[in-house]
């Protein structure tokens, strides 16, 4: 009969439900997408954790400026101990004795006999317990809010901020990796050719049939190739760098990402209209105004500290003293242990050197500059569009022109080709067509990234 083992069940048992979590958590994707890699990155990036640790200290300020309008009630509590008894000790007659007139005519001595008055006890128990509710401050506690709530709503705004511009750096990134694929195997195709070229210029060397100068110019075309390889790994390797550091990915490889398509876009519309949009869409402008509506509220909370403005207050205490530590006896004198006592306060601030004056006048220029700041942010913004637009228009007309290019360089290489193949050709003719062919179509995909990475940065800017 076949038996088990406790132990051995037990701990078969303890190592299978130990294993569960590794097999319950989800799997990454095999492959990452631009929304996978864009949640990771959010979810990753000590720059965006840092603008939600920001917008959370934000939103403790705005509680603590909302509890100003909220009565404070604290509560102290002290015990005294003396190292002797504080008294006054009465003796008989110190008052005098008088006789009274009344047969038998006795004698009166104040006091009759010693008499002591304790004047504190050795131990005290004092209780406190206090109100605080202020009632009229010339809105500087509104103002106070209203400041804090702003800050807020800046730093939620700072947060949006961070995400949309890790959106950008991971679509530029994303875009370079497409583009560099087409380029590579351009690149690829471009190398065989020169190296076919340089083969075929050496065999003419030799036999005398070209220029020293001729087969130097072979050997820097295929140089000028295997550099361009390189200089196109180089810039993947930056992307995939980019992208491992925005991602916290640390094995993150060229072979796990889907990558876009890398098609140009249509030119953008019209530049008064996109600066109309990034008016009311920009993160940038749309703080700066923010930190304007903080300096006006700042400068209101300032003035309701000036001279001659009273602030009205109600302060309650309730105290309560208990002697040689009495809690339980039934006969508790009732004067001096229990008061409760109402102050109506008012406080104004009547002269202080000018130094309020001053602190008004630094907020002021605050609200002054906040101002400034923000007039020439938008000029600065619809500088920047309009520039960014012509350089995407002149763009557009690089790449036609390129395109034209691309068209005579593939068209004399087809010739060449021909050529070639009837026998009154020679094939070095044909190499050198198809490297200039490869050449063009190099330019192009530069030409197109470049106007791609603009678009990427420009859209980030007026719709975030």
């Amino acid at each position: 009969m076949f038996t088990y083992n406790r132990k051995y069940l037990r701990g078969l048992i303890l190592g299978s439900l130990a294993a569960l979590p590794l097999f319950s958590q989800p799997a990454p994707p095999l492959r990452w997408d631009r929304d996978s890699l864009l949640a990771a990155a959010l979810s990753s990036a000590p720059s965006r954790l840092s603008a939600e640790s920001r917008a959370l200290q934000a939103g403790a300020l705005v509680k603590e400026a909302r509890a100003a309008r909220l009565p404070v009630l604290r509560f102290a509590t002290d015990l005294t101990a003396l190292a002797r008894e504080e008294s006054l000790t009465l003796e008989a007659g110190s008052f005098g004795s008088f006789t009274l007139p009344i047969p038998p005519y006795p004698t009166i001595t104040l006091p009759q006999e010693d008499y002591k008055v304790t004047l504190m006890d050795t131990f005290r128990l004092d209780f406190k317990l206090t109100l605080e509710q202020p009632l009229w401050t010339w809105g500087r506690i509104s103002e106070s809010i209203r400041a804090a709530e702003t800050g807020a709503l800046a730093a939620e705004l700072e947060v949006l901020k961070e995400e949309s511009r890790i959106a950008a750096r991971l679509d530029i990134s994303l875009e370079s990796l497409a583009f560099f694929e087409k380029m590579q195997e351009i690149l690829n195709a471009q190398g065989e050719a020169a190296e076919r070229l340089s083969v075929l210029s050496q065999e003419s060397y030799e036999s005398g049939f070209l220029l020293r100068s001729e087969l130097y110019a072979s050997r820097v075309a295929a140089a000028e190739v295997r550099l361009g390889l390189q200089s196109l790994e180089e810039n993947r390797s930056r992307a995939l760098l980019s992208l491992r550091t925005l991602t916290g990915l640390a094995n993150l490889e060229a072979g796990d990402l889907i990558l876009p398509s890398p098609s140009p876009e249509a030119p953008d519309g019209d530049p008064e209209a996109l600066i109309n949009q990034a008016a009311l869409g920009n993160f940038d402008l749309r703080l700066l105004g923010l930190n304007r509506e903080a300096a006006r509220y700042q400068l209101g909370a300032e003035r309701s500290r000036s001279y001659f403005k009273p602030d009205l207050g109600l302060y309650l205490q309730l105290n309560y003293r208990n002697p040689d530590l009495r809690f339980l006896s039934e006969s508790l004198p009732h004067d001096n242990f229990l008061n409760l006592s109402a102050t109506l306060g008012i406080r104004s601030l009547l002269f202080d050197g000018g130094a309020q004056s001053a602190r008004i006048k630094r907020e002021e220029e605050n609200l002054a500059q906040a101002s400034l700041s923000l007039e020439a942010a938008l000029a600065d913004l619809g500088e920047y569009i309009r520039g960014t637009l012509l350089e995407l228009e002149l763009s557009e007309l690089r790449q036609d022109y390129i395109r034209l290019q691309i068209e005579e360089a593939k068209s004399r290489h087809e010739q060449a080709q021909n050529e070639a193949a009837a026998g009154y050709g020679e094939e070095r003719e044909s190499l050198i067509q198809e490297l200039t062919w490869h050449l063009r179509r190099l330019s192009l995909l530069q030409e197109q990234l470049t106007a791609r990475i603009r678009r990427i940065e420009l859209a980030a800017i007026v719709n975030p």
